[in-house]
């Protein structure tokens, strides 16, 4: 499986994140907002479409934000807890 993300219309960063120690359950008010800056856009990607995409291997899972702003992607809720959050995040379309 791969990510739904098409890489000529996403935001050209990647995120790793990596939870060694935090312990916190699922909860609805857990969120991850995630920010680039206008530069790292592909032309032609609108951010209102862009979605995240998390790698851990050997898994991708997707997620619908929360909230978008021109050069910030907010994700999260009770699918994020201290063990799943581990992983490699892209955003685009």
């Amino acid at each position: 499986m791969a990510s739904i993300i098409n890489p000529l219309k996403s935001v050209n960063l990647n995120w790793k994140i990596t939870n060694d120690t935090v312990v916190f359950g699922a909860h609805a008010n857990n969120y991850v907002t995630l920010q680039y800056t206008a530069g790292n856009i592909d032309a032609g990607a609108n951010t209102n479409n862009f979605y995240v995409s998390k790698y851990s291997s050997p898994i991708w899972t997707s997620f619908t934000p929360s909230a978008r702003t021109a050069t910030t992607t907010t994700f999260g809720g009770t699918a994020l807890n201290g063990t799943n959050i581990n992983g490699e995040y892209l955003i685009g379309e």
